[in-house]
């Protein structure tokens, strides 16, 4: 496994690279944050919402264990544990194994190793070619399960479920890995160069001064290198950070970042960074639908490499101290049905004039506090409120009118009933956003 052993520099900014090599051998980033889909009418396959801090392990506790599961009970507080068990003993808890490293090497395809309570070290994982079948490493059902990290060197089909993490996440050269339901705190999460990745339903919060909660990163940000390939972020909440939640970086293809709440994300002090909720720099087909942005300095930067098929659908972005969305050389992008309020700077279009493909948007069914165009973007726009300040270009495609909200001050931004743009969307749907509220809050009637 390729891993840097110097900073990487990523738009100007050196990439925090923590040492975790004395302990792991390797550089995994700690607090170092990584950062498909249809159309913009197809219904989301996974509906969850993001999960409230703290619930993420207590969601996957309530399934039910798998007959034949294999148990892991570092100490043997169920039964006597032994590594030299043979599988067969090990699906009994009262003859499990001692170590998760042990039990991911042995379990069969298609496996669940369960982790019985209790603080494990790193669990490290290697490419296995029988291990043809997903095998899933989870918490027992009832108890706490503490692991230090999580570290897969070009690895294969693994689901992590249910567990607490509290050095990091290292993915390097993996294929289908999933990270489910869990809670990675303090945050940090490293991508690279990885494809089929699914992260979803965590927890991921509290990150120091200078370190991404989750940043998926490519070998190079040349054309023939995809960097990471299907990547989904889903129905996960990123909280209390001080530098970006979400930085997909140097290539990427199929991007998927979807149903997540992302709040709180704001610099500490004087450190000078540029902070954002999510950032991307470039890649091939990307989708960031059905987000909710909130009390955070900067929301969404697509900047610095060409963003092909770029869809922004159903996305709410409130309370944002400085640009709400920003998108640079994004040909063909569609920006639907989204709220954009309560910011600063609202929507910004400007390319890079370094970069030869230029933005061509399509605007439709939104609602805007600001927004600007810096150089004739727009494609075409239809159905958009823009109340604050800002140009639409002669094109048109204005509702007069501001918007009324149900209850902005318990961020539900939801079009209250008689509102401008109150059933004037595509089909008589209202425009903006279908509105989310904050992760555990019901919404109001």
């Amino acid at each position: 496994m390729a891993v840097p052993e110097t900073e990487p520099k990523t738009r100007g900014n050196t990439l925090r690279w923590a040492g975790l090599a004395a302990v792991v051998g390797l550089a995994l980033v700690v607090g170092v944050l990584i950062g498909n889909g249809g159309g913009e009418d197809e219904p989301r396959k996974a509906a969850a919402g993001p999960v409230p801090a703290g619930k993420a392990t207590s969601q996957s506790a309530q399934r039910p264990v798998p007959a034949g599961a294999l148990y892991v009970d570092k100490d043997s507080k169920k039964g006597k544990c032994d590594d030299a068990r043979p599988v067969a003993e090990a699906k009994s808890q009262s003859t499990p194994w001692c170590s998760a490293v042990k039990a991911v090497q042995l379990a069969p395809a298609g496996a669940t190793v369960v982790l019985q309570e209790g603080k494990y070290p790193e669990i490290r994982a290697t490419r296995n070619p029988e291990r043809e079948k997903t095998v899933t490493v989870r918490g027992a059902p009832g108890g706490r399960v503490l692991v230090t990290k999580i570290l897969a060197k070009r690895a294969n089909n693994l689901r992590f479920e249910g567990l607490r993490v509290t050095r990091g996440v290292g993915l390097f050269d993996t294929e289908n890995i999933a990270i489910v339901n869990s809670e990675i705190v303090p945050a940090g999460m490293y991508i690279g160069h990885s494809k089929d990745t699914l992260v979803e339903g965590n927890d991921i919060r509290d990150g120091g001064s200078g370190d991404r909660a989750l940043i998926a990163q490519g070998k190079s940000s040349g054309p023939s290198d995809p960097g990471n390939e299907n990547l989904t972020i889903r129905d996960n909440h990123f909280s209390n950070l001080s530098y970006d939640a979400i930085a997909v970086y140097t290539g990427v293809k199929n991007l998927v970042i979807e149903g997540n709440e992302i709040d709180n994300v704001i610099p500490q002090g004087k450190a000078g960074l540029h902070v954002d909720a999510i950032q991307v720099t470039g890649g091939d087909g990307i989708d960031i639908r059905d987000n909710f942005l909130h009390d955070s300095t900067h929301g969404l930067l697509v900047k610095d490499a060409v963003a092909k098929k770029l869809k922004v659908h159903n996305n709410t972005f409130a309370r944002i101290g400085a640009a709400a969305v920003v998108i640079s050389n994004a040909p063909g992008a569609r920006l639907t049905s989204n709220t954009v309020w309560d910011s600063d700077s609202g929507v910004l279009l400007g390319d890079l004039e370094q970069i030869p493909e230029k933005t061509s948007a399509v605007l439709e069914d939104n609602v805007f506090d600001v927004f600007r165009d810096q150089g004739d973007l727009i494609k075409s726009a239809r159905r958009n409120i823009i109340a604050g300040g800002g140009e639409l270009d002669s094109r048109g495609g204005l509702i007069g009118g501001r918007p009324k909200f149900v209850n902005p001050k318990k961020l539900d931004y939801r079009l209250a009933p008689g509102s401008a743009g109150e059933g004037e969307g595509a089909g008589g749907k209202n425009i903006g956003s279908s509105g989310r509220m904050p992760a555990g809050a019901s919404a109001p009637n």
